[in-house]
């Protein structure tokens, strides 16, 4: 009898072993929370699952009960700035951001810089590097910071996981220099809006203190109304107009005339651009007329009268 009783435990105890859906059902609290505790079942804890692991794995395929709401969506990422070129001590800012709590943030990365050498050859130094992890304590947003305080290329992977295991992994790539051109272009409209009348000239002249890039510009126009009903009618639209920029060096120019025939007001939007990125963008209002202007004498102005025509005698 007592050999029976051993045996009778024995295979309870293998059962509960081999089927890990019995046992981790027999822990589960309908509570996510509770599922990722390390208390939430011997097999789970052993193998270090999370819930979403262990419905992908099916070990709760046989569990009939409600498993609440299971969050399986990874963190976002937000990366400022978003990789590209940058001023040698700019700082980079990461925010993560979960629906239900975050776990924590990871940098890892890599830094290179080539220096000239003798003879013009080519001196690589750097390496790779690793940041100590963000931990969270039940928050939903983690932020972290990285200082550029190096000259080079910067390969930056960043890694979020929230509480329930869910990962997200973004990579941005820097280029670190000592001096980089920050400064946007400037933008000079004549004439500088107001009326206008249409036939004549506008000419637009951007400037950068490095080098600029592009100067691309647009006329439209939006005419507000109303219907027999009273509602309100907009209309109008781009105005096609050449765009003749021309770059040189810090400079660029460009000129359009006012077509003919076009009458109301009307919106010149200017966008011009620098070597290094830097965007201005401007916009002028004109108010465009189209009359044929006649001069008038003034009253102390004497007006011209014909002389009288002279008859002419004929004989025969």
């Amino acid at each position: 009898m007592k050999k029976f009783s051993k045996f009778l435990v024995v295979m309870v105890m293998a059962i509960f072993l081999v089927t890990p859906s019995m046992a981790v059902s027999n822990e589960i609290n309908v509570n996510k929370a509770k599922l990722n505790e390390k208390s939430f079942s011997t097999f789970g804890n052993q193998k270090g699952l999370t819930l979403q692991e262990l419905l992908d794995a099916g070990y709760l395929k046989n569990f009939h009960g409600t498993l609440g709401n299971i969050d399986k969506k990874a963190p976002t990422i937000k990366v400022t700035p978003n990789g590209g070129t940058v001023k040698l001590g700019t700082i980079m800012e990461v925010i993560a951001t979960d629906e239900t709590a975050m776990g924590e943030i990871s940098i890892t990365g890599s830094h290179s810089i080539t220096l000239e050498g003798p003879n013009g050859m080519n001196l690589s130094s750097g390496g790779p590097f690793v940041m100590e992890p963000i931990k969270a304590n039940g928050e939903k947003t983690l932020k972290t910071t990285f200082n550029f305080n190096k000259s080079g290329s910067y390969s930056i992977t960043i890694k979020a996981k929230d509480a329930a295991g869910n990962e997200r992994t973004v990579t941005k790539s820097f280029t670190v220099k000592t001096n980089v051109d920050t400064k946007a272009p400037t933008i000079k409209v004549t004439p500088n809006g107001g009326s206008i009348m249409s036939g004549k000239e506008v000419k637009i002249v951007a400037t950068d203190d490095i080098a600029m890039e592009s100067l691309n510009f647009g006329l439209s126009r939006k005419i507000v109304g109303t219907d027999s009903l009273g509602r309100e009618v907009i209309a109008g639209g781009a105005i096609i107009i050449p765009n003749n920029s021309v770059i040189d060096g810090k400079t660029a120019i460009a000129s359009f005339k006012m077509p003919a025939g076009l009458v109301g007001k009307v919106t010149l939007t200017i966008t011009a651009k620098d070597a290094a990125g830097n965007v201005t963008n401007l916009s002028q209002e004109f108010t465009v007329n189209n009359l044929n202007i006649t001069r008038l004498h003034s009253i102390s102005e004497p007006i011209p009268v014909p002389k009288p025509i002279k008859p002419v005698l004929v004989t025969k």
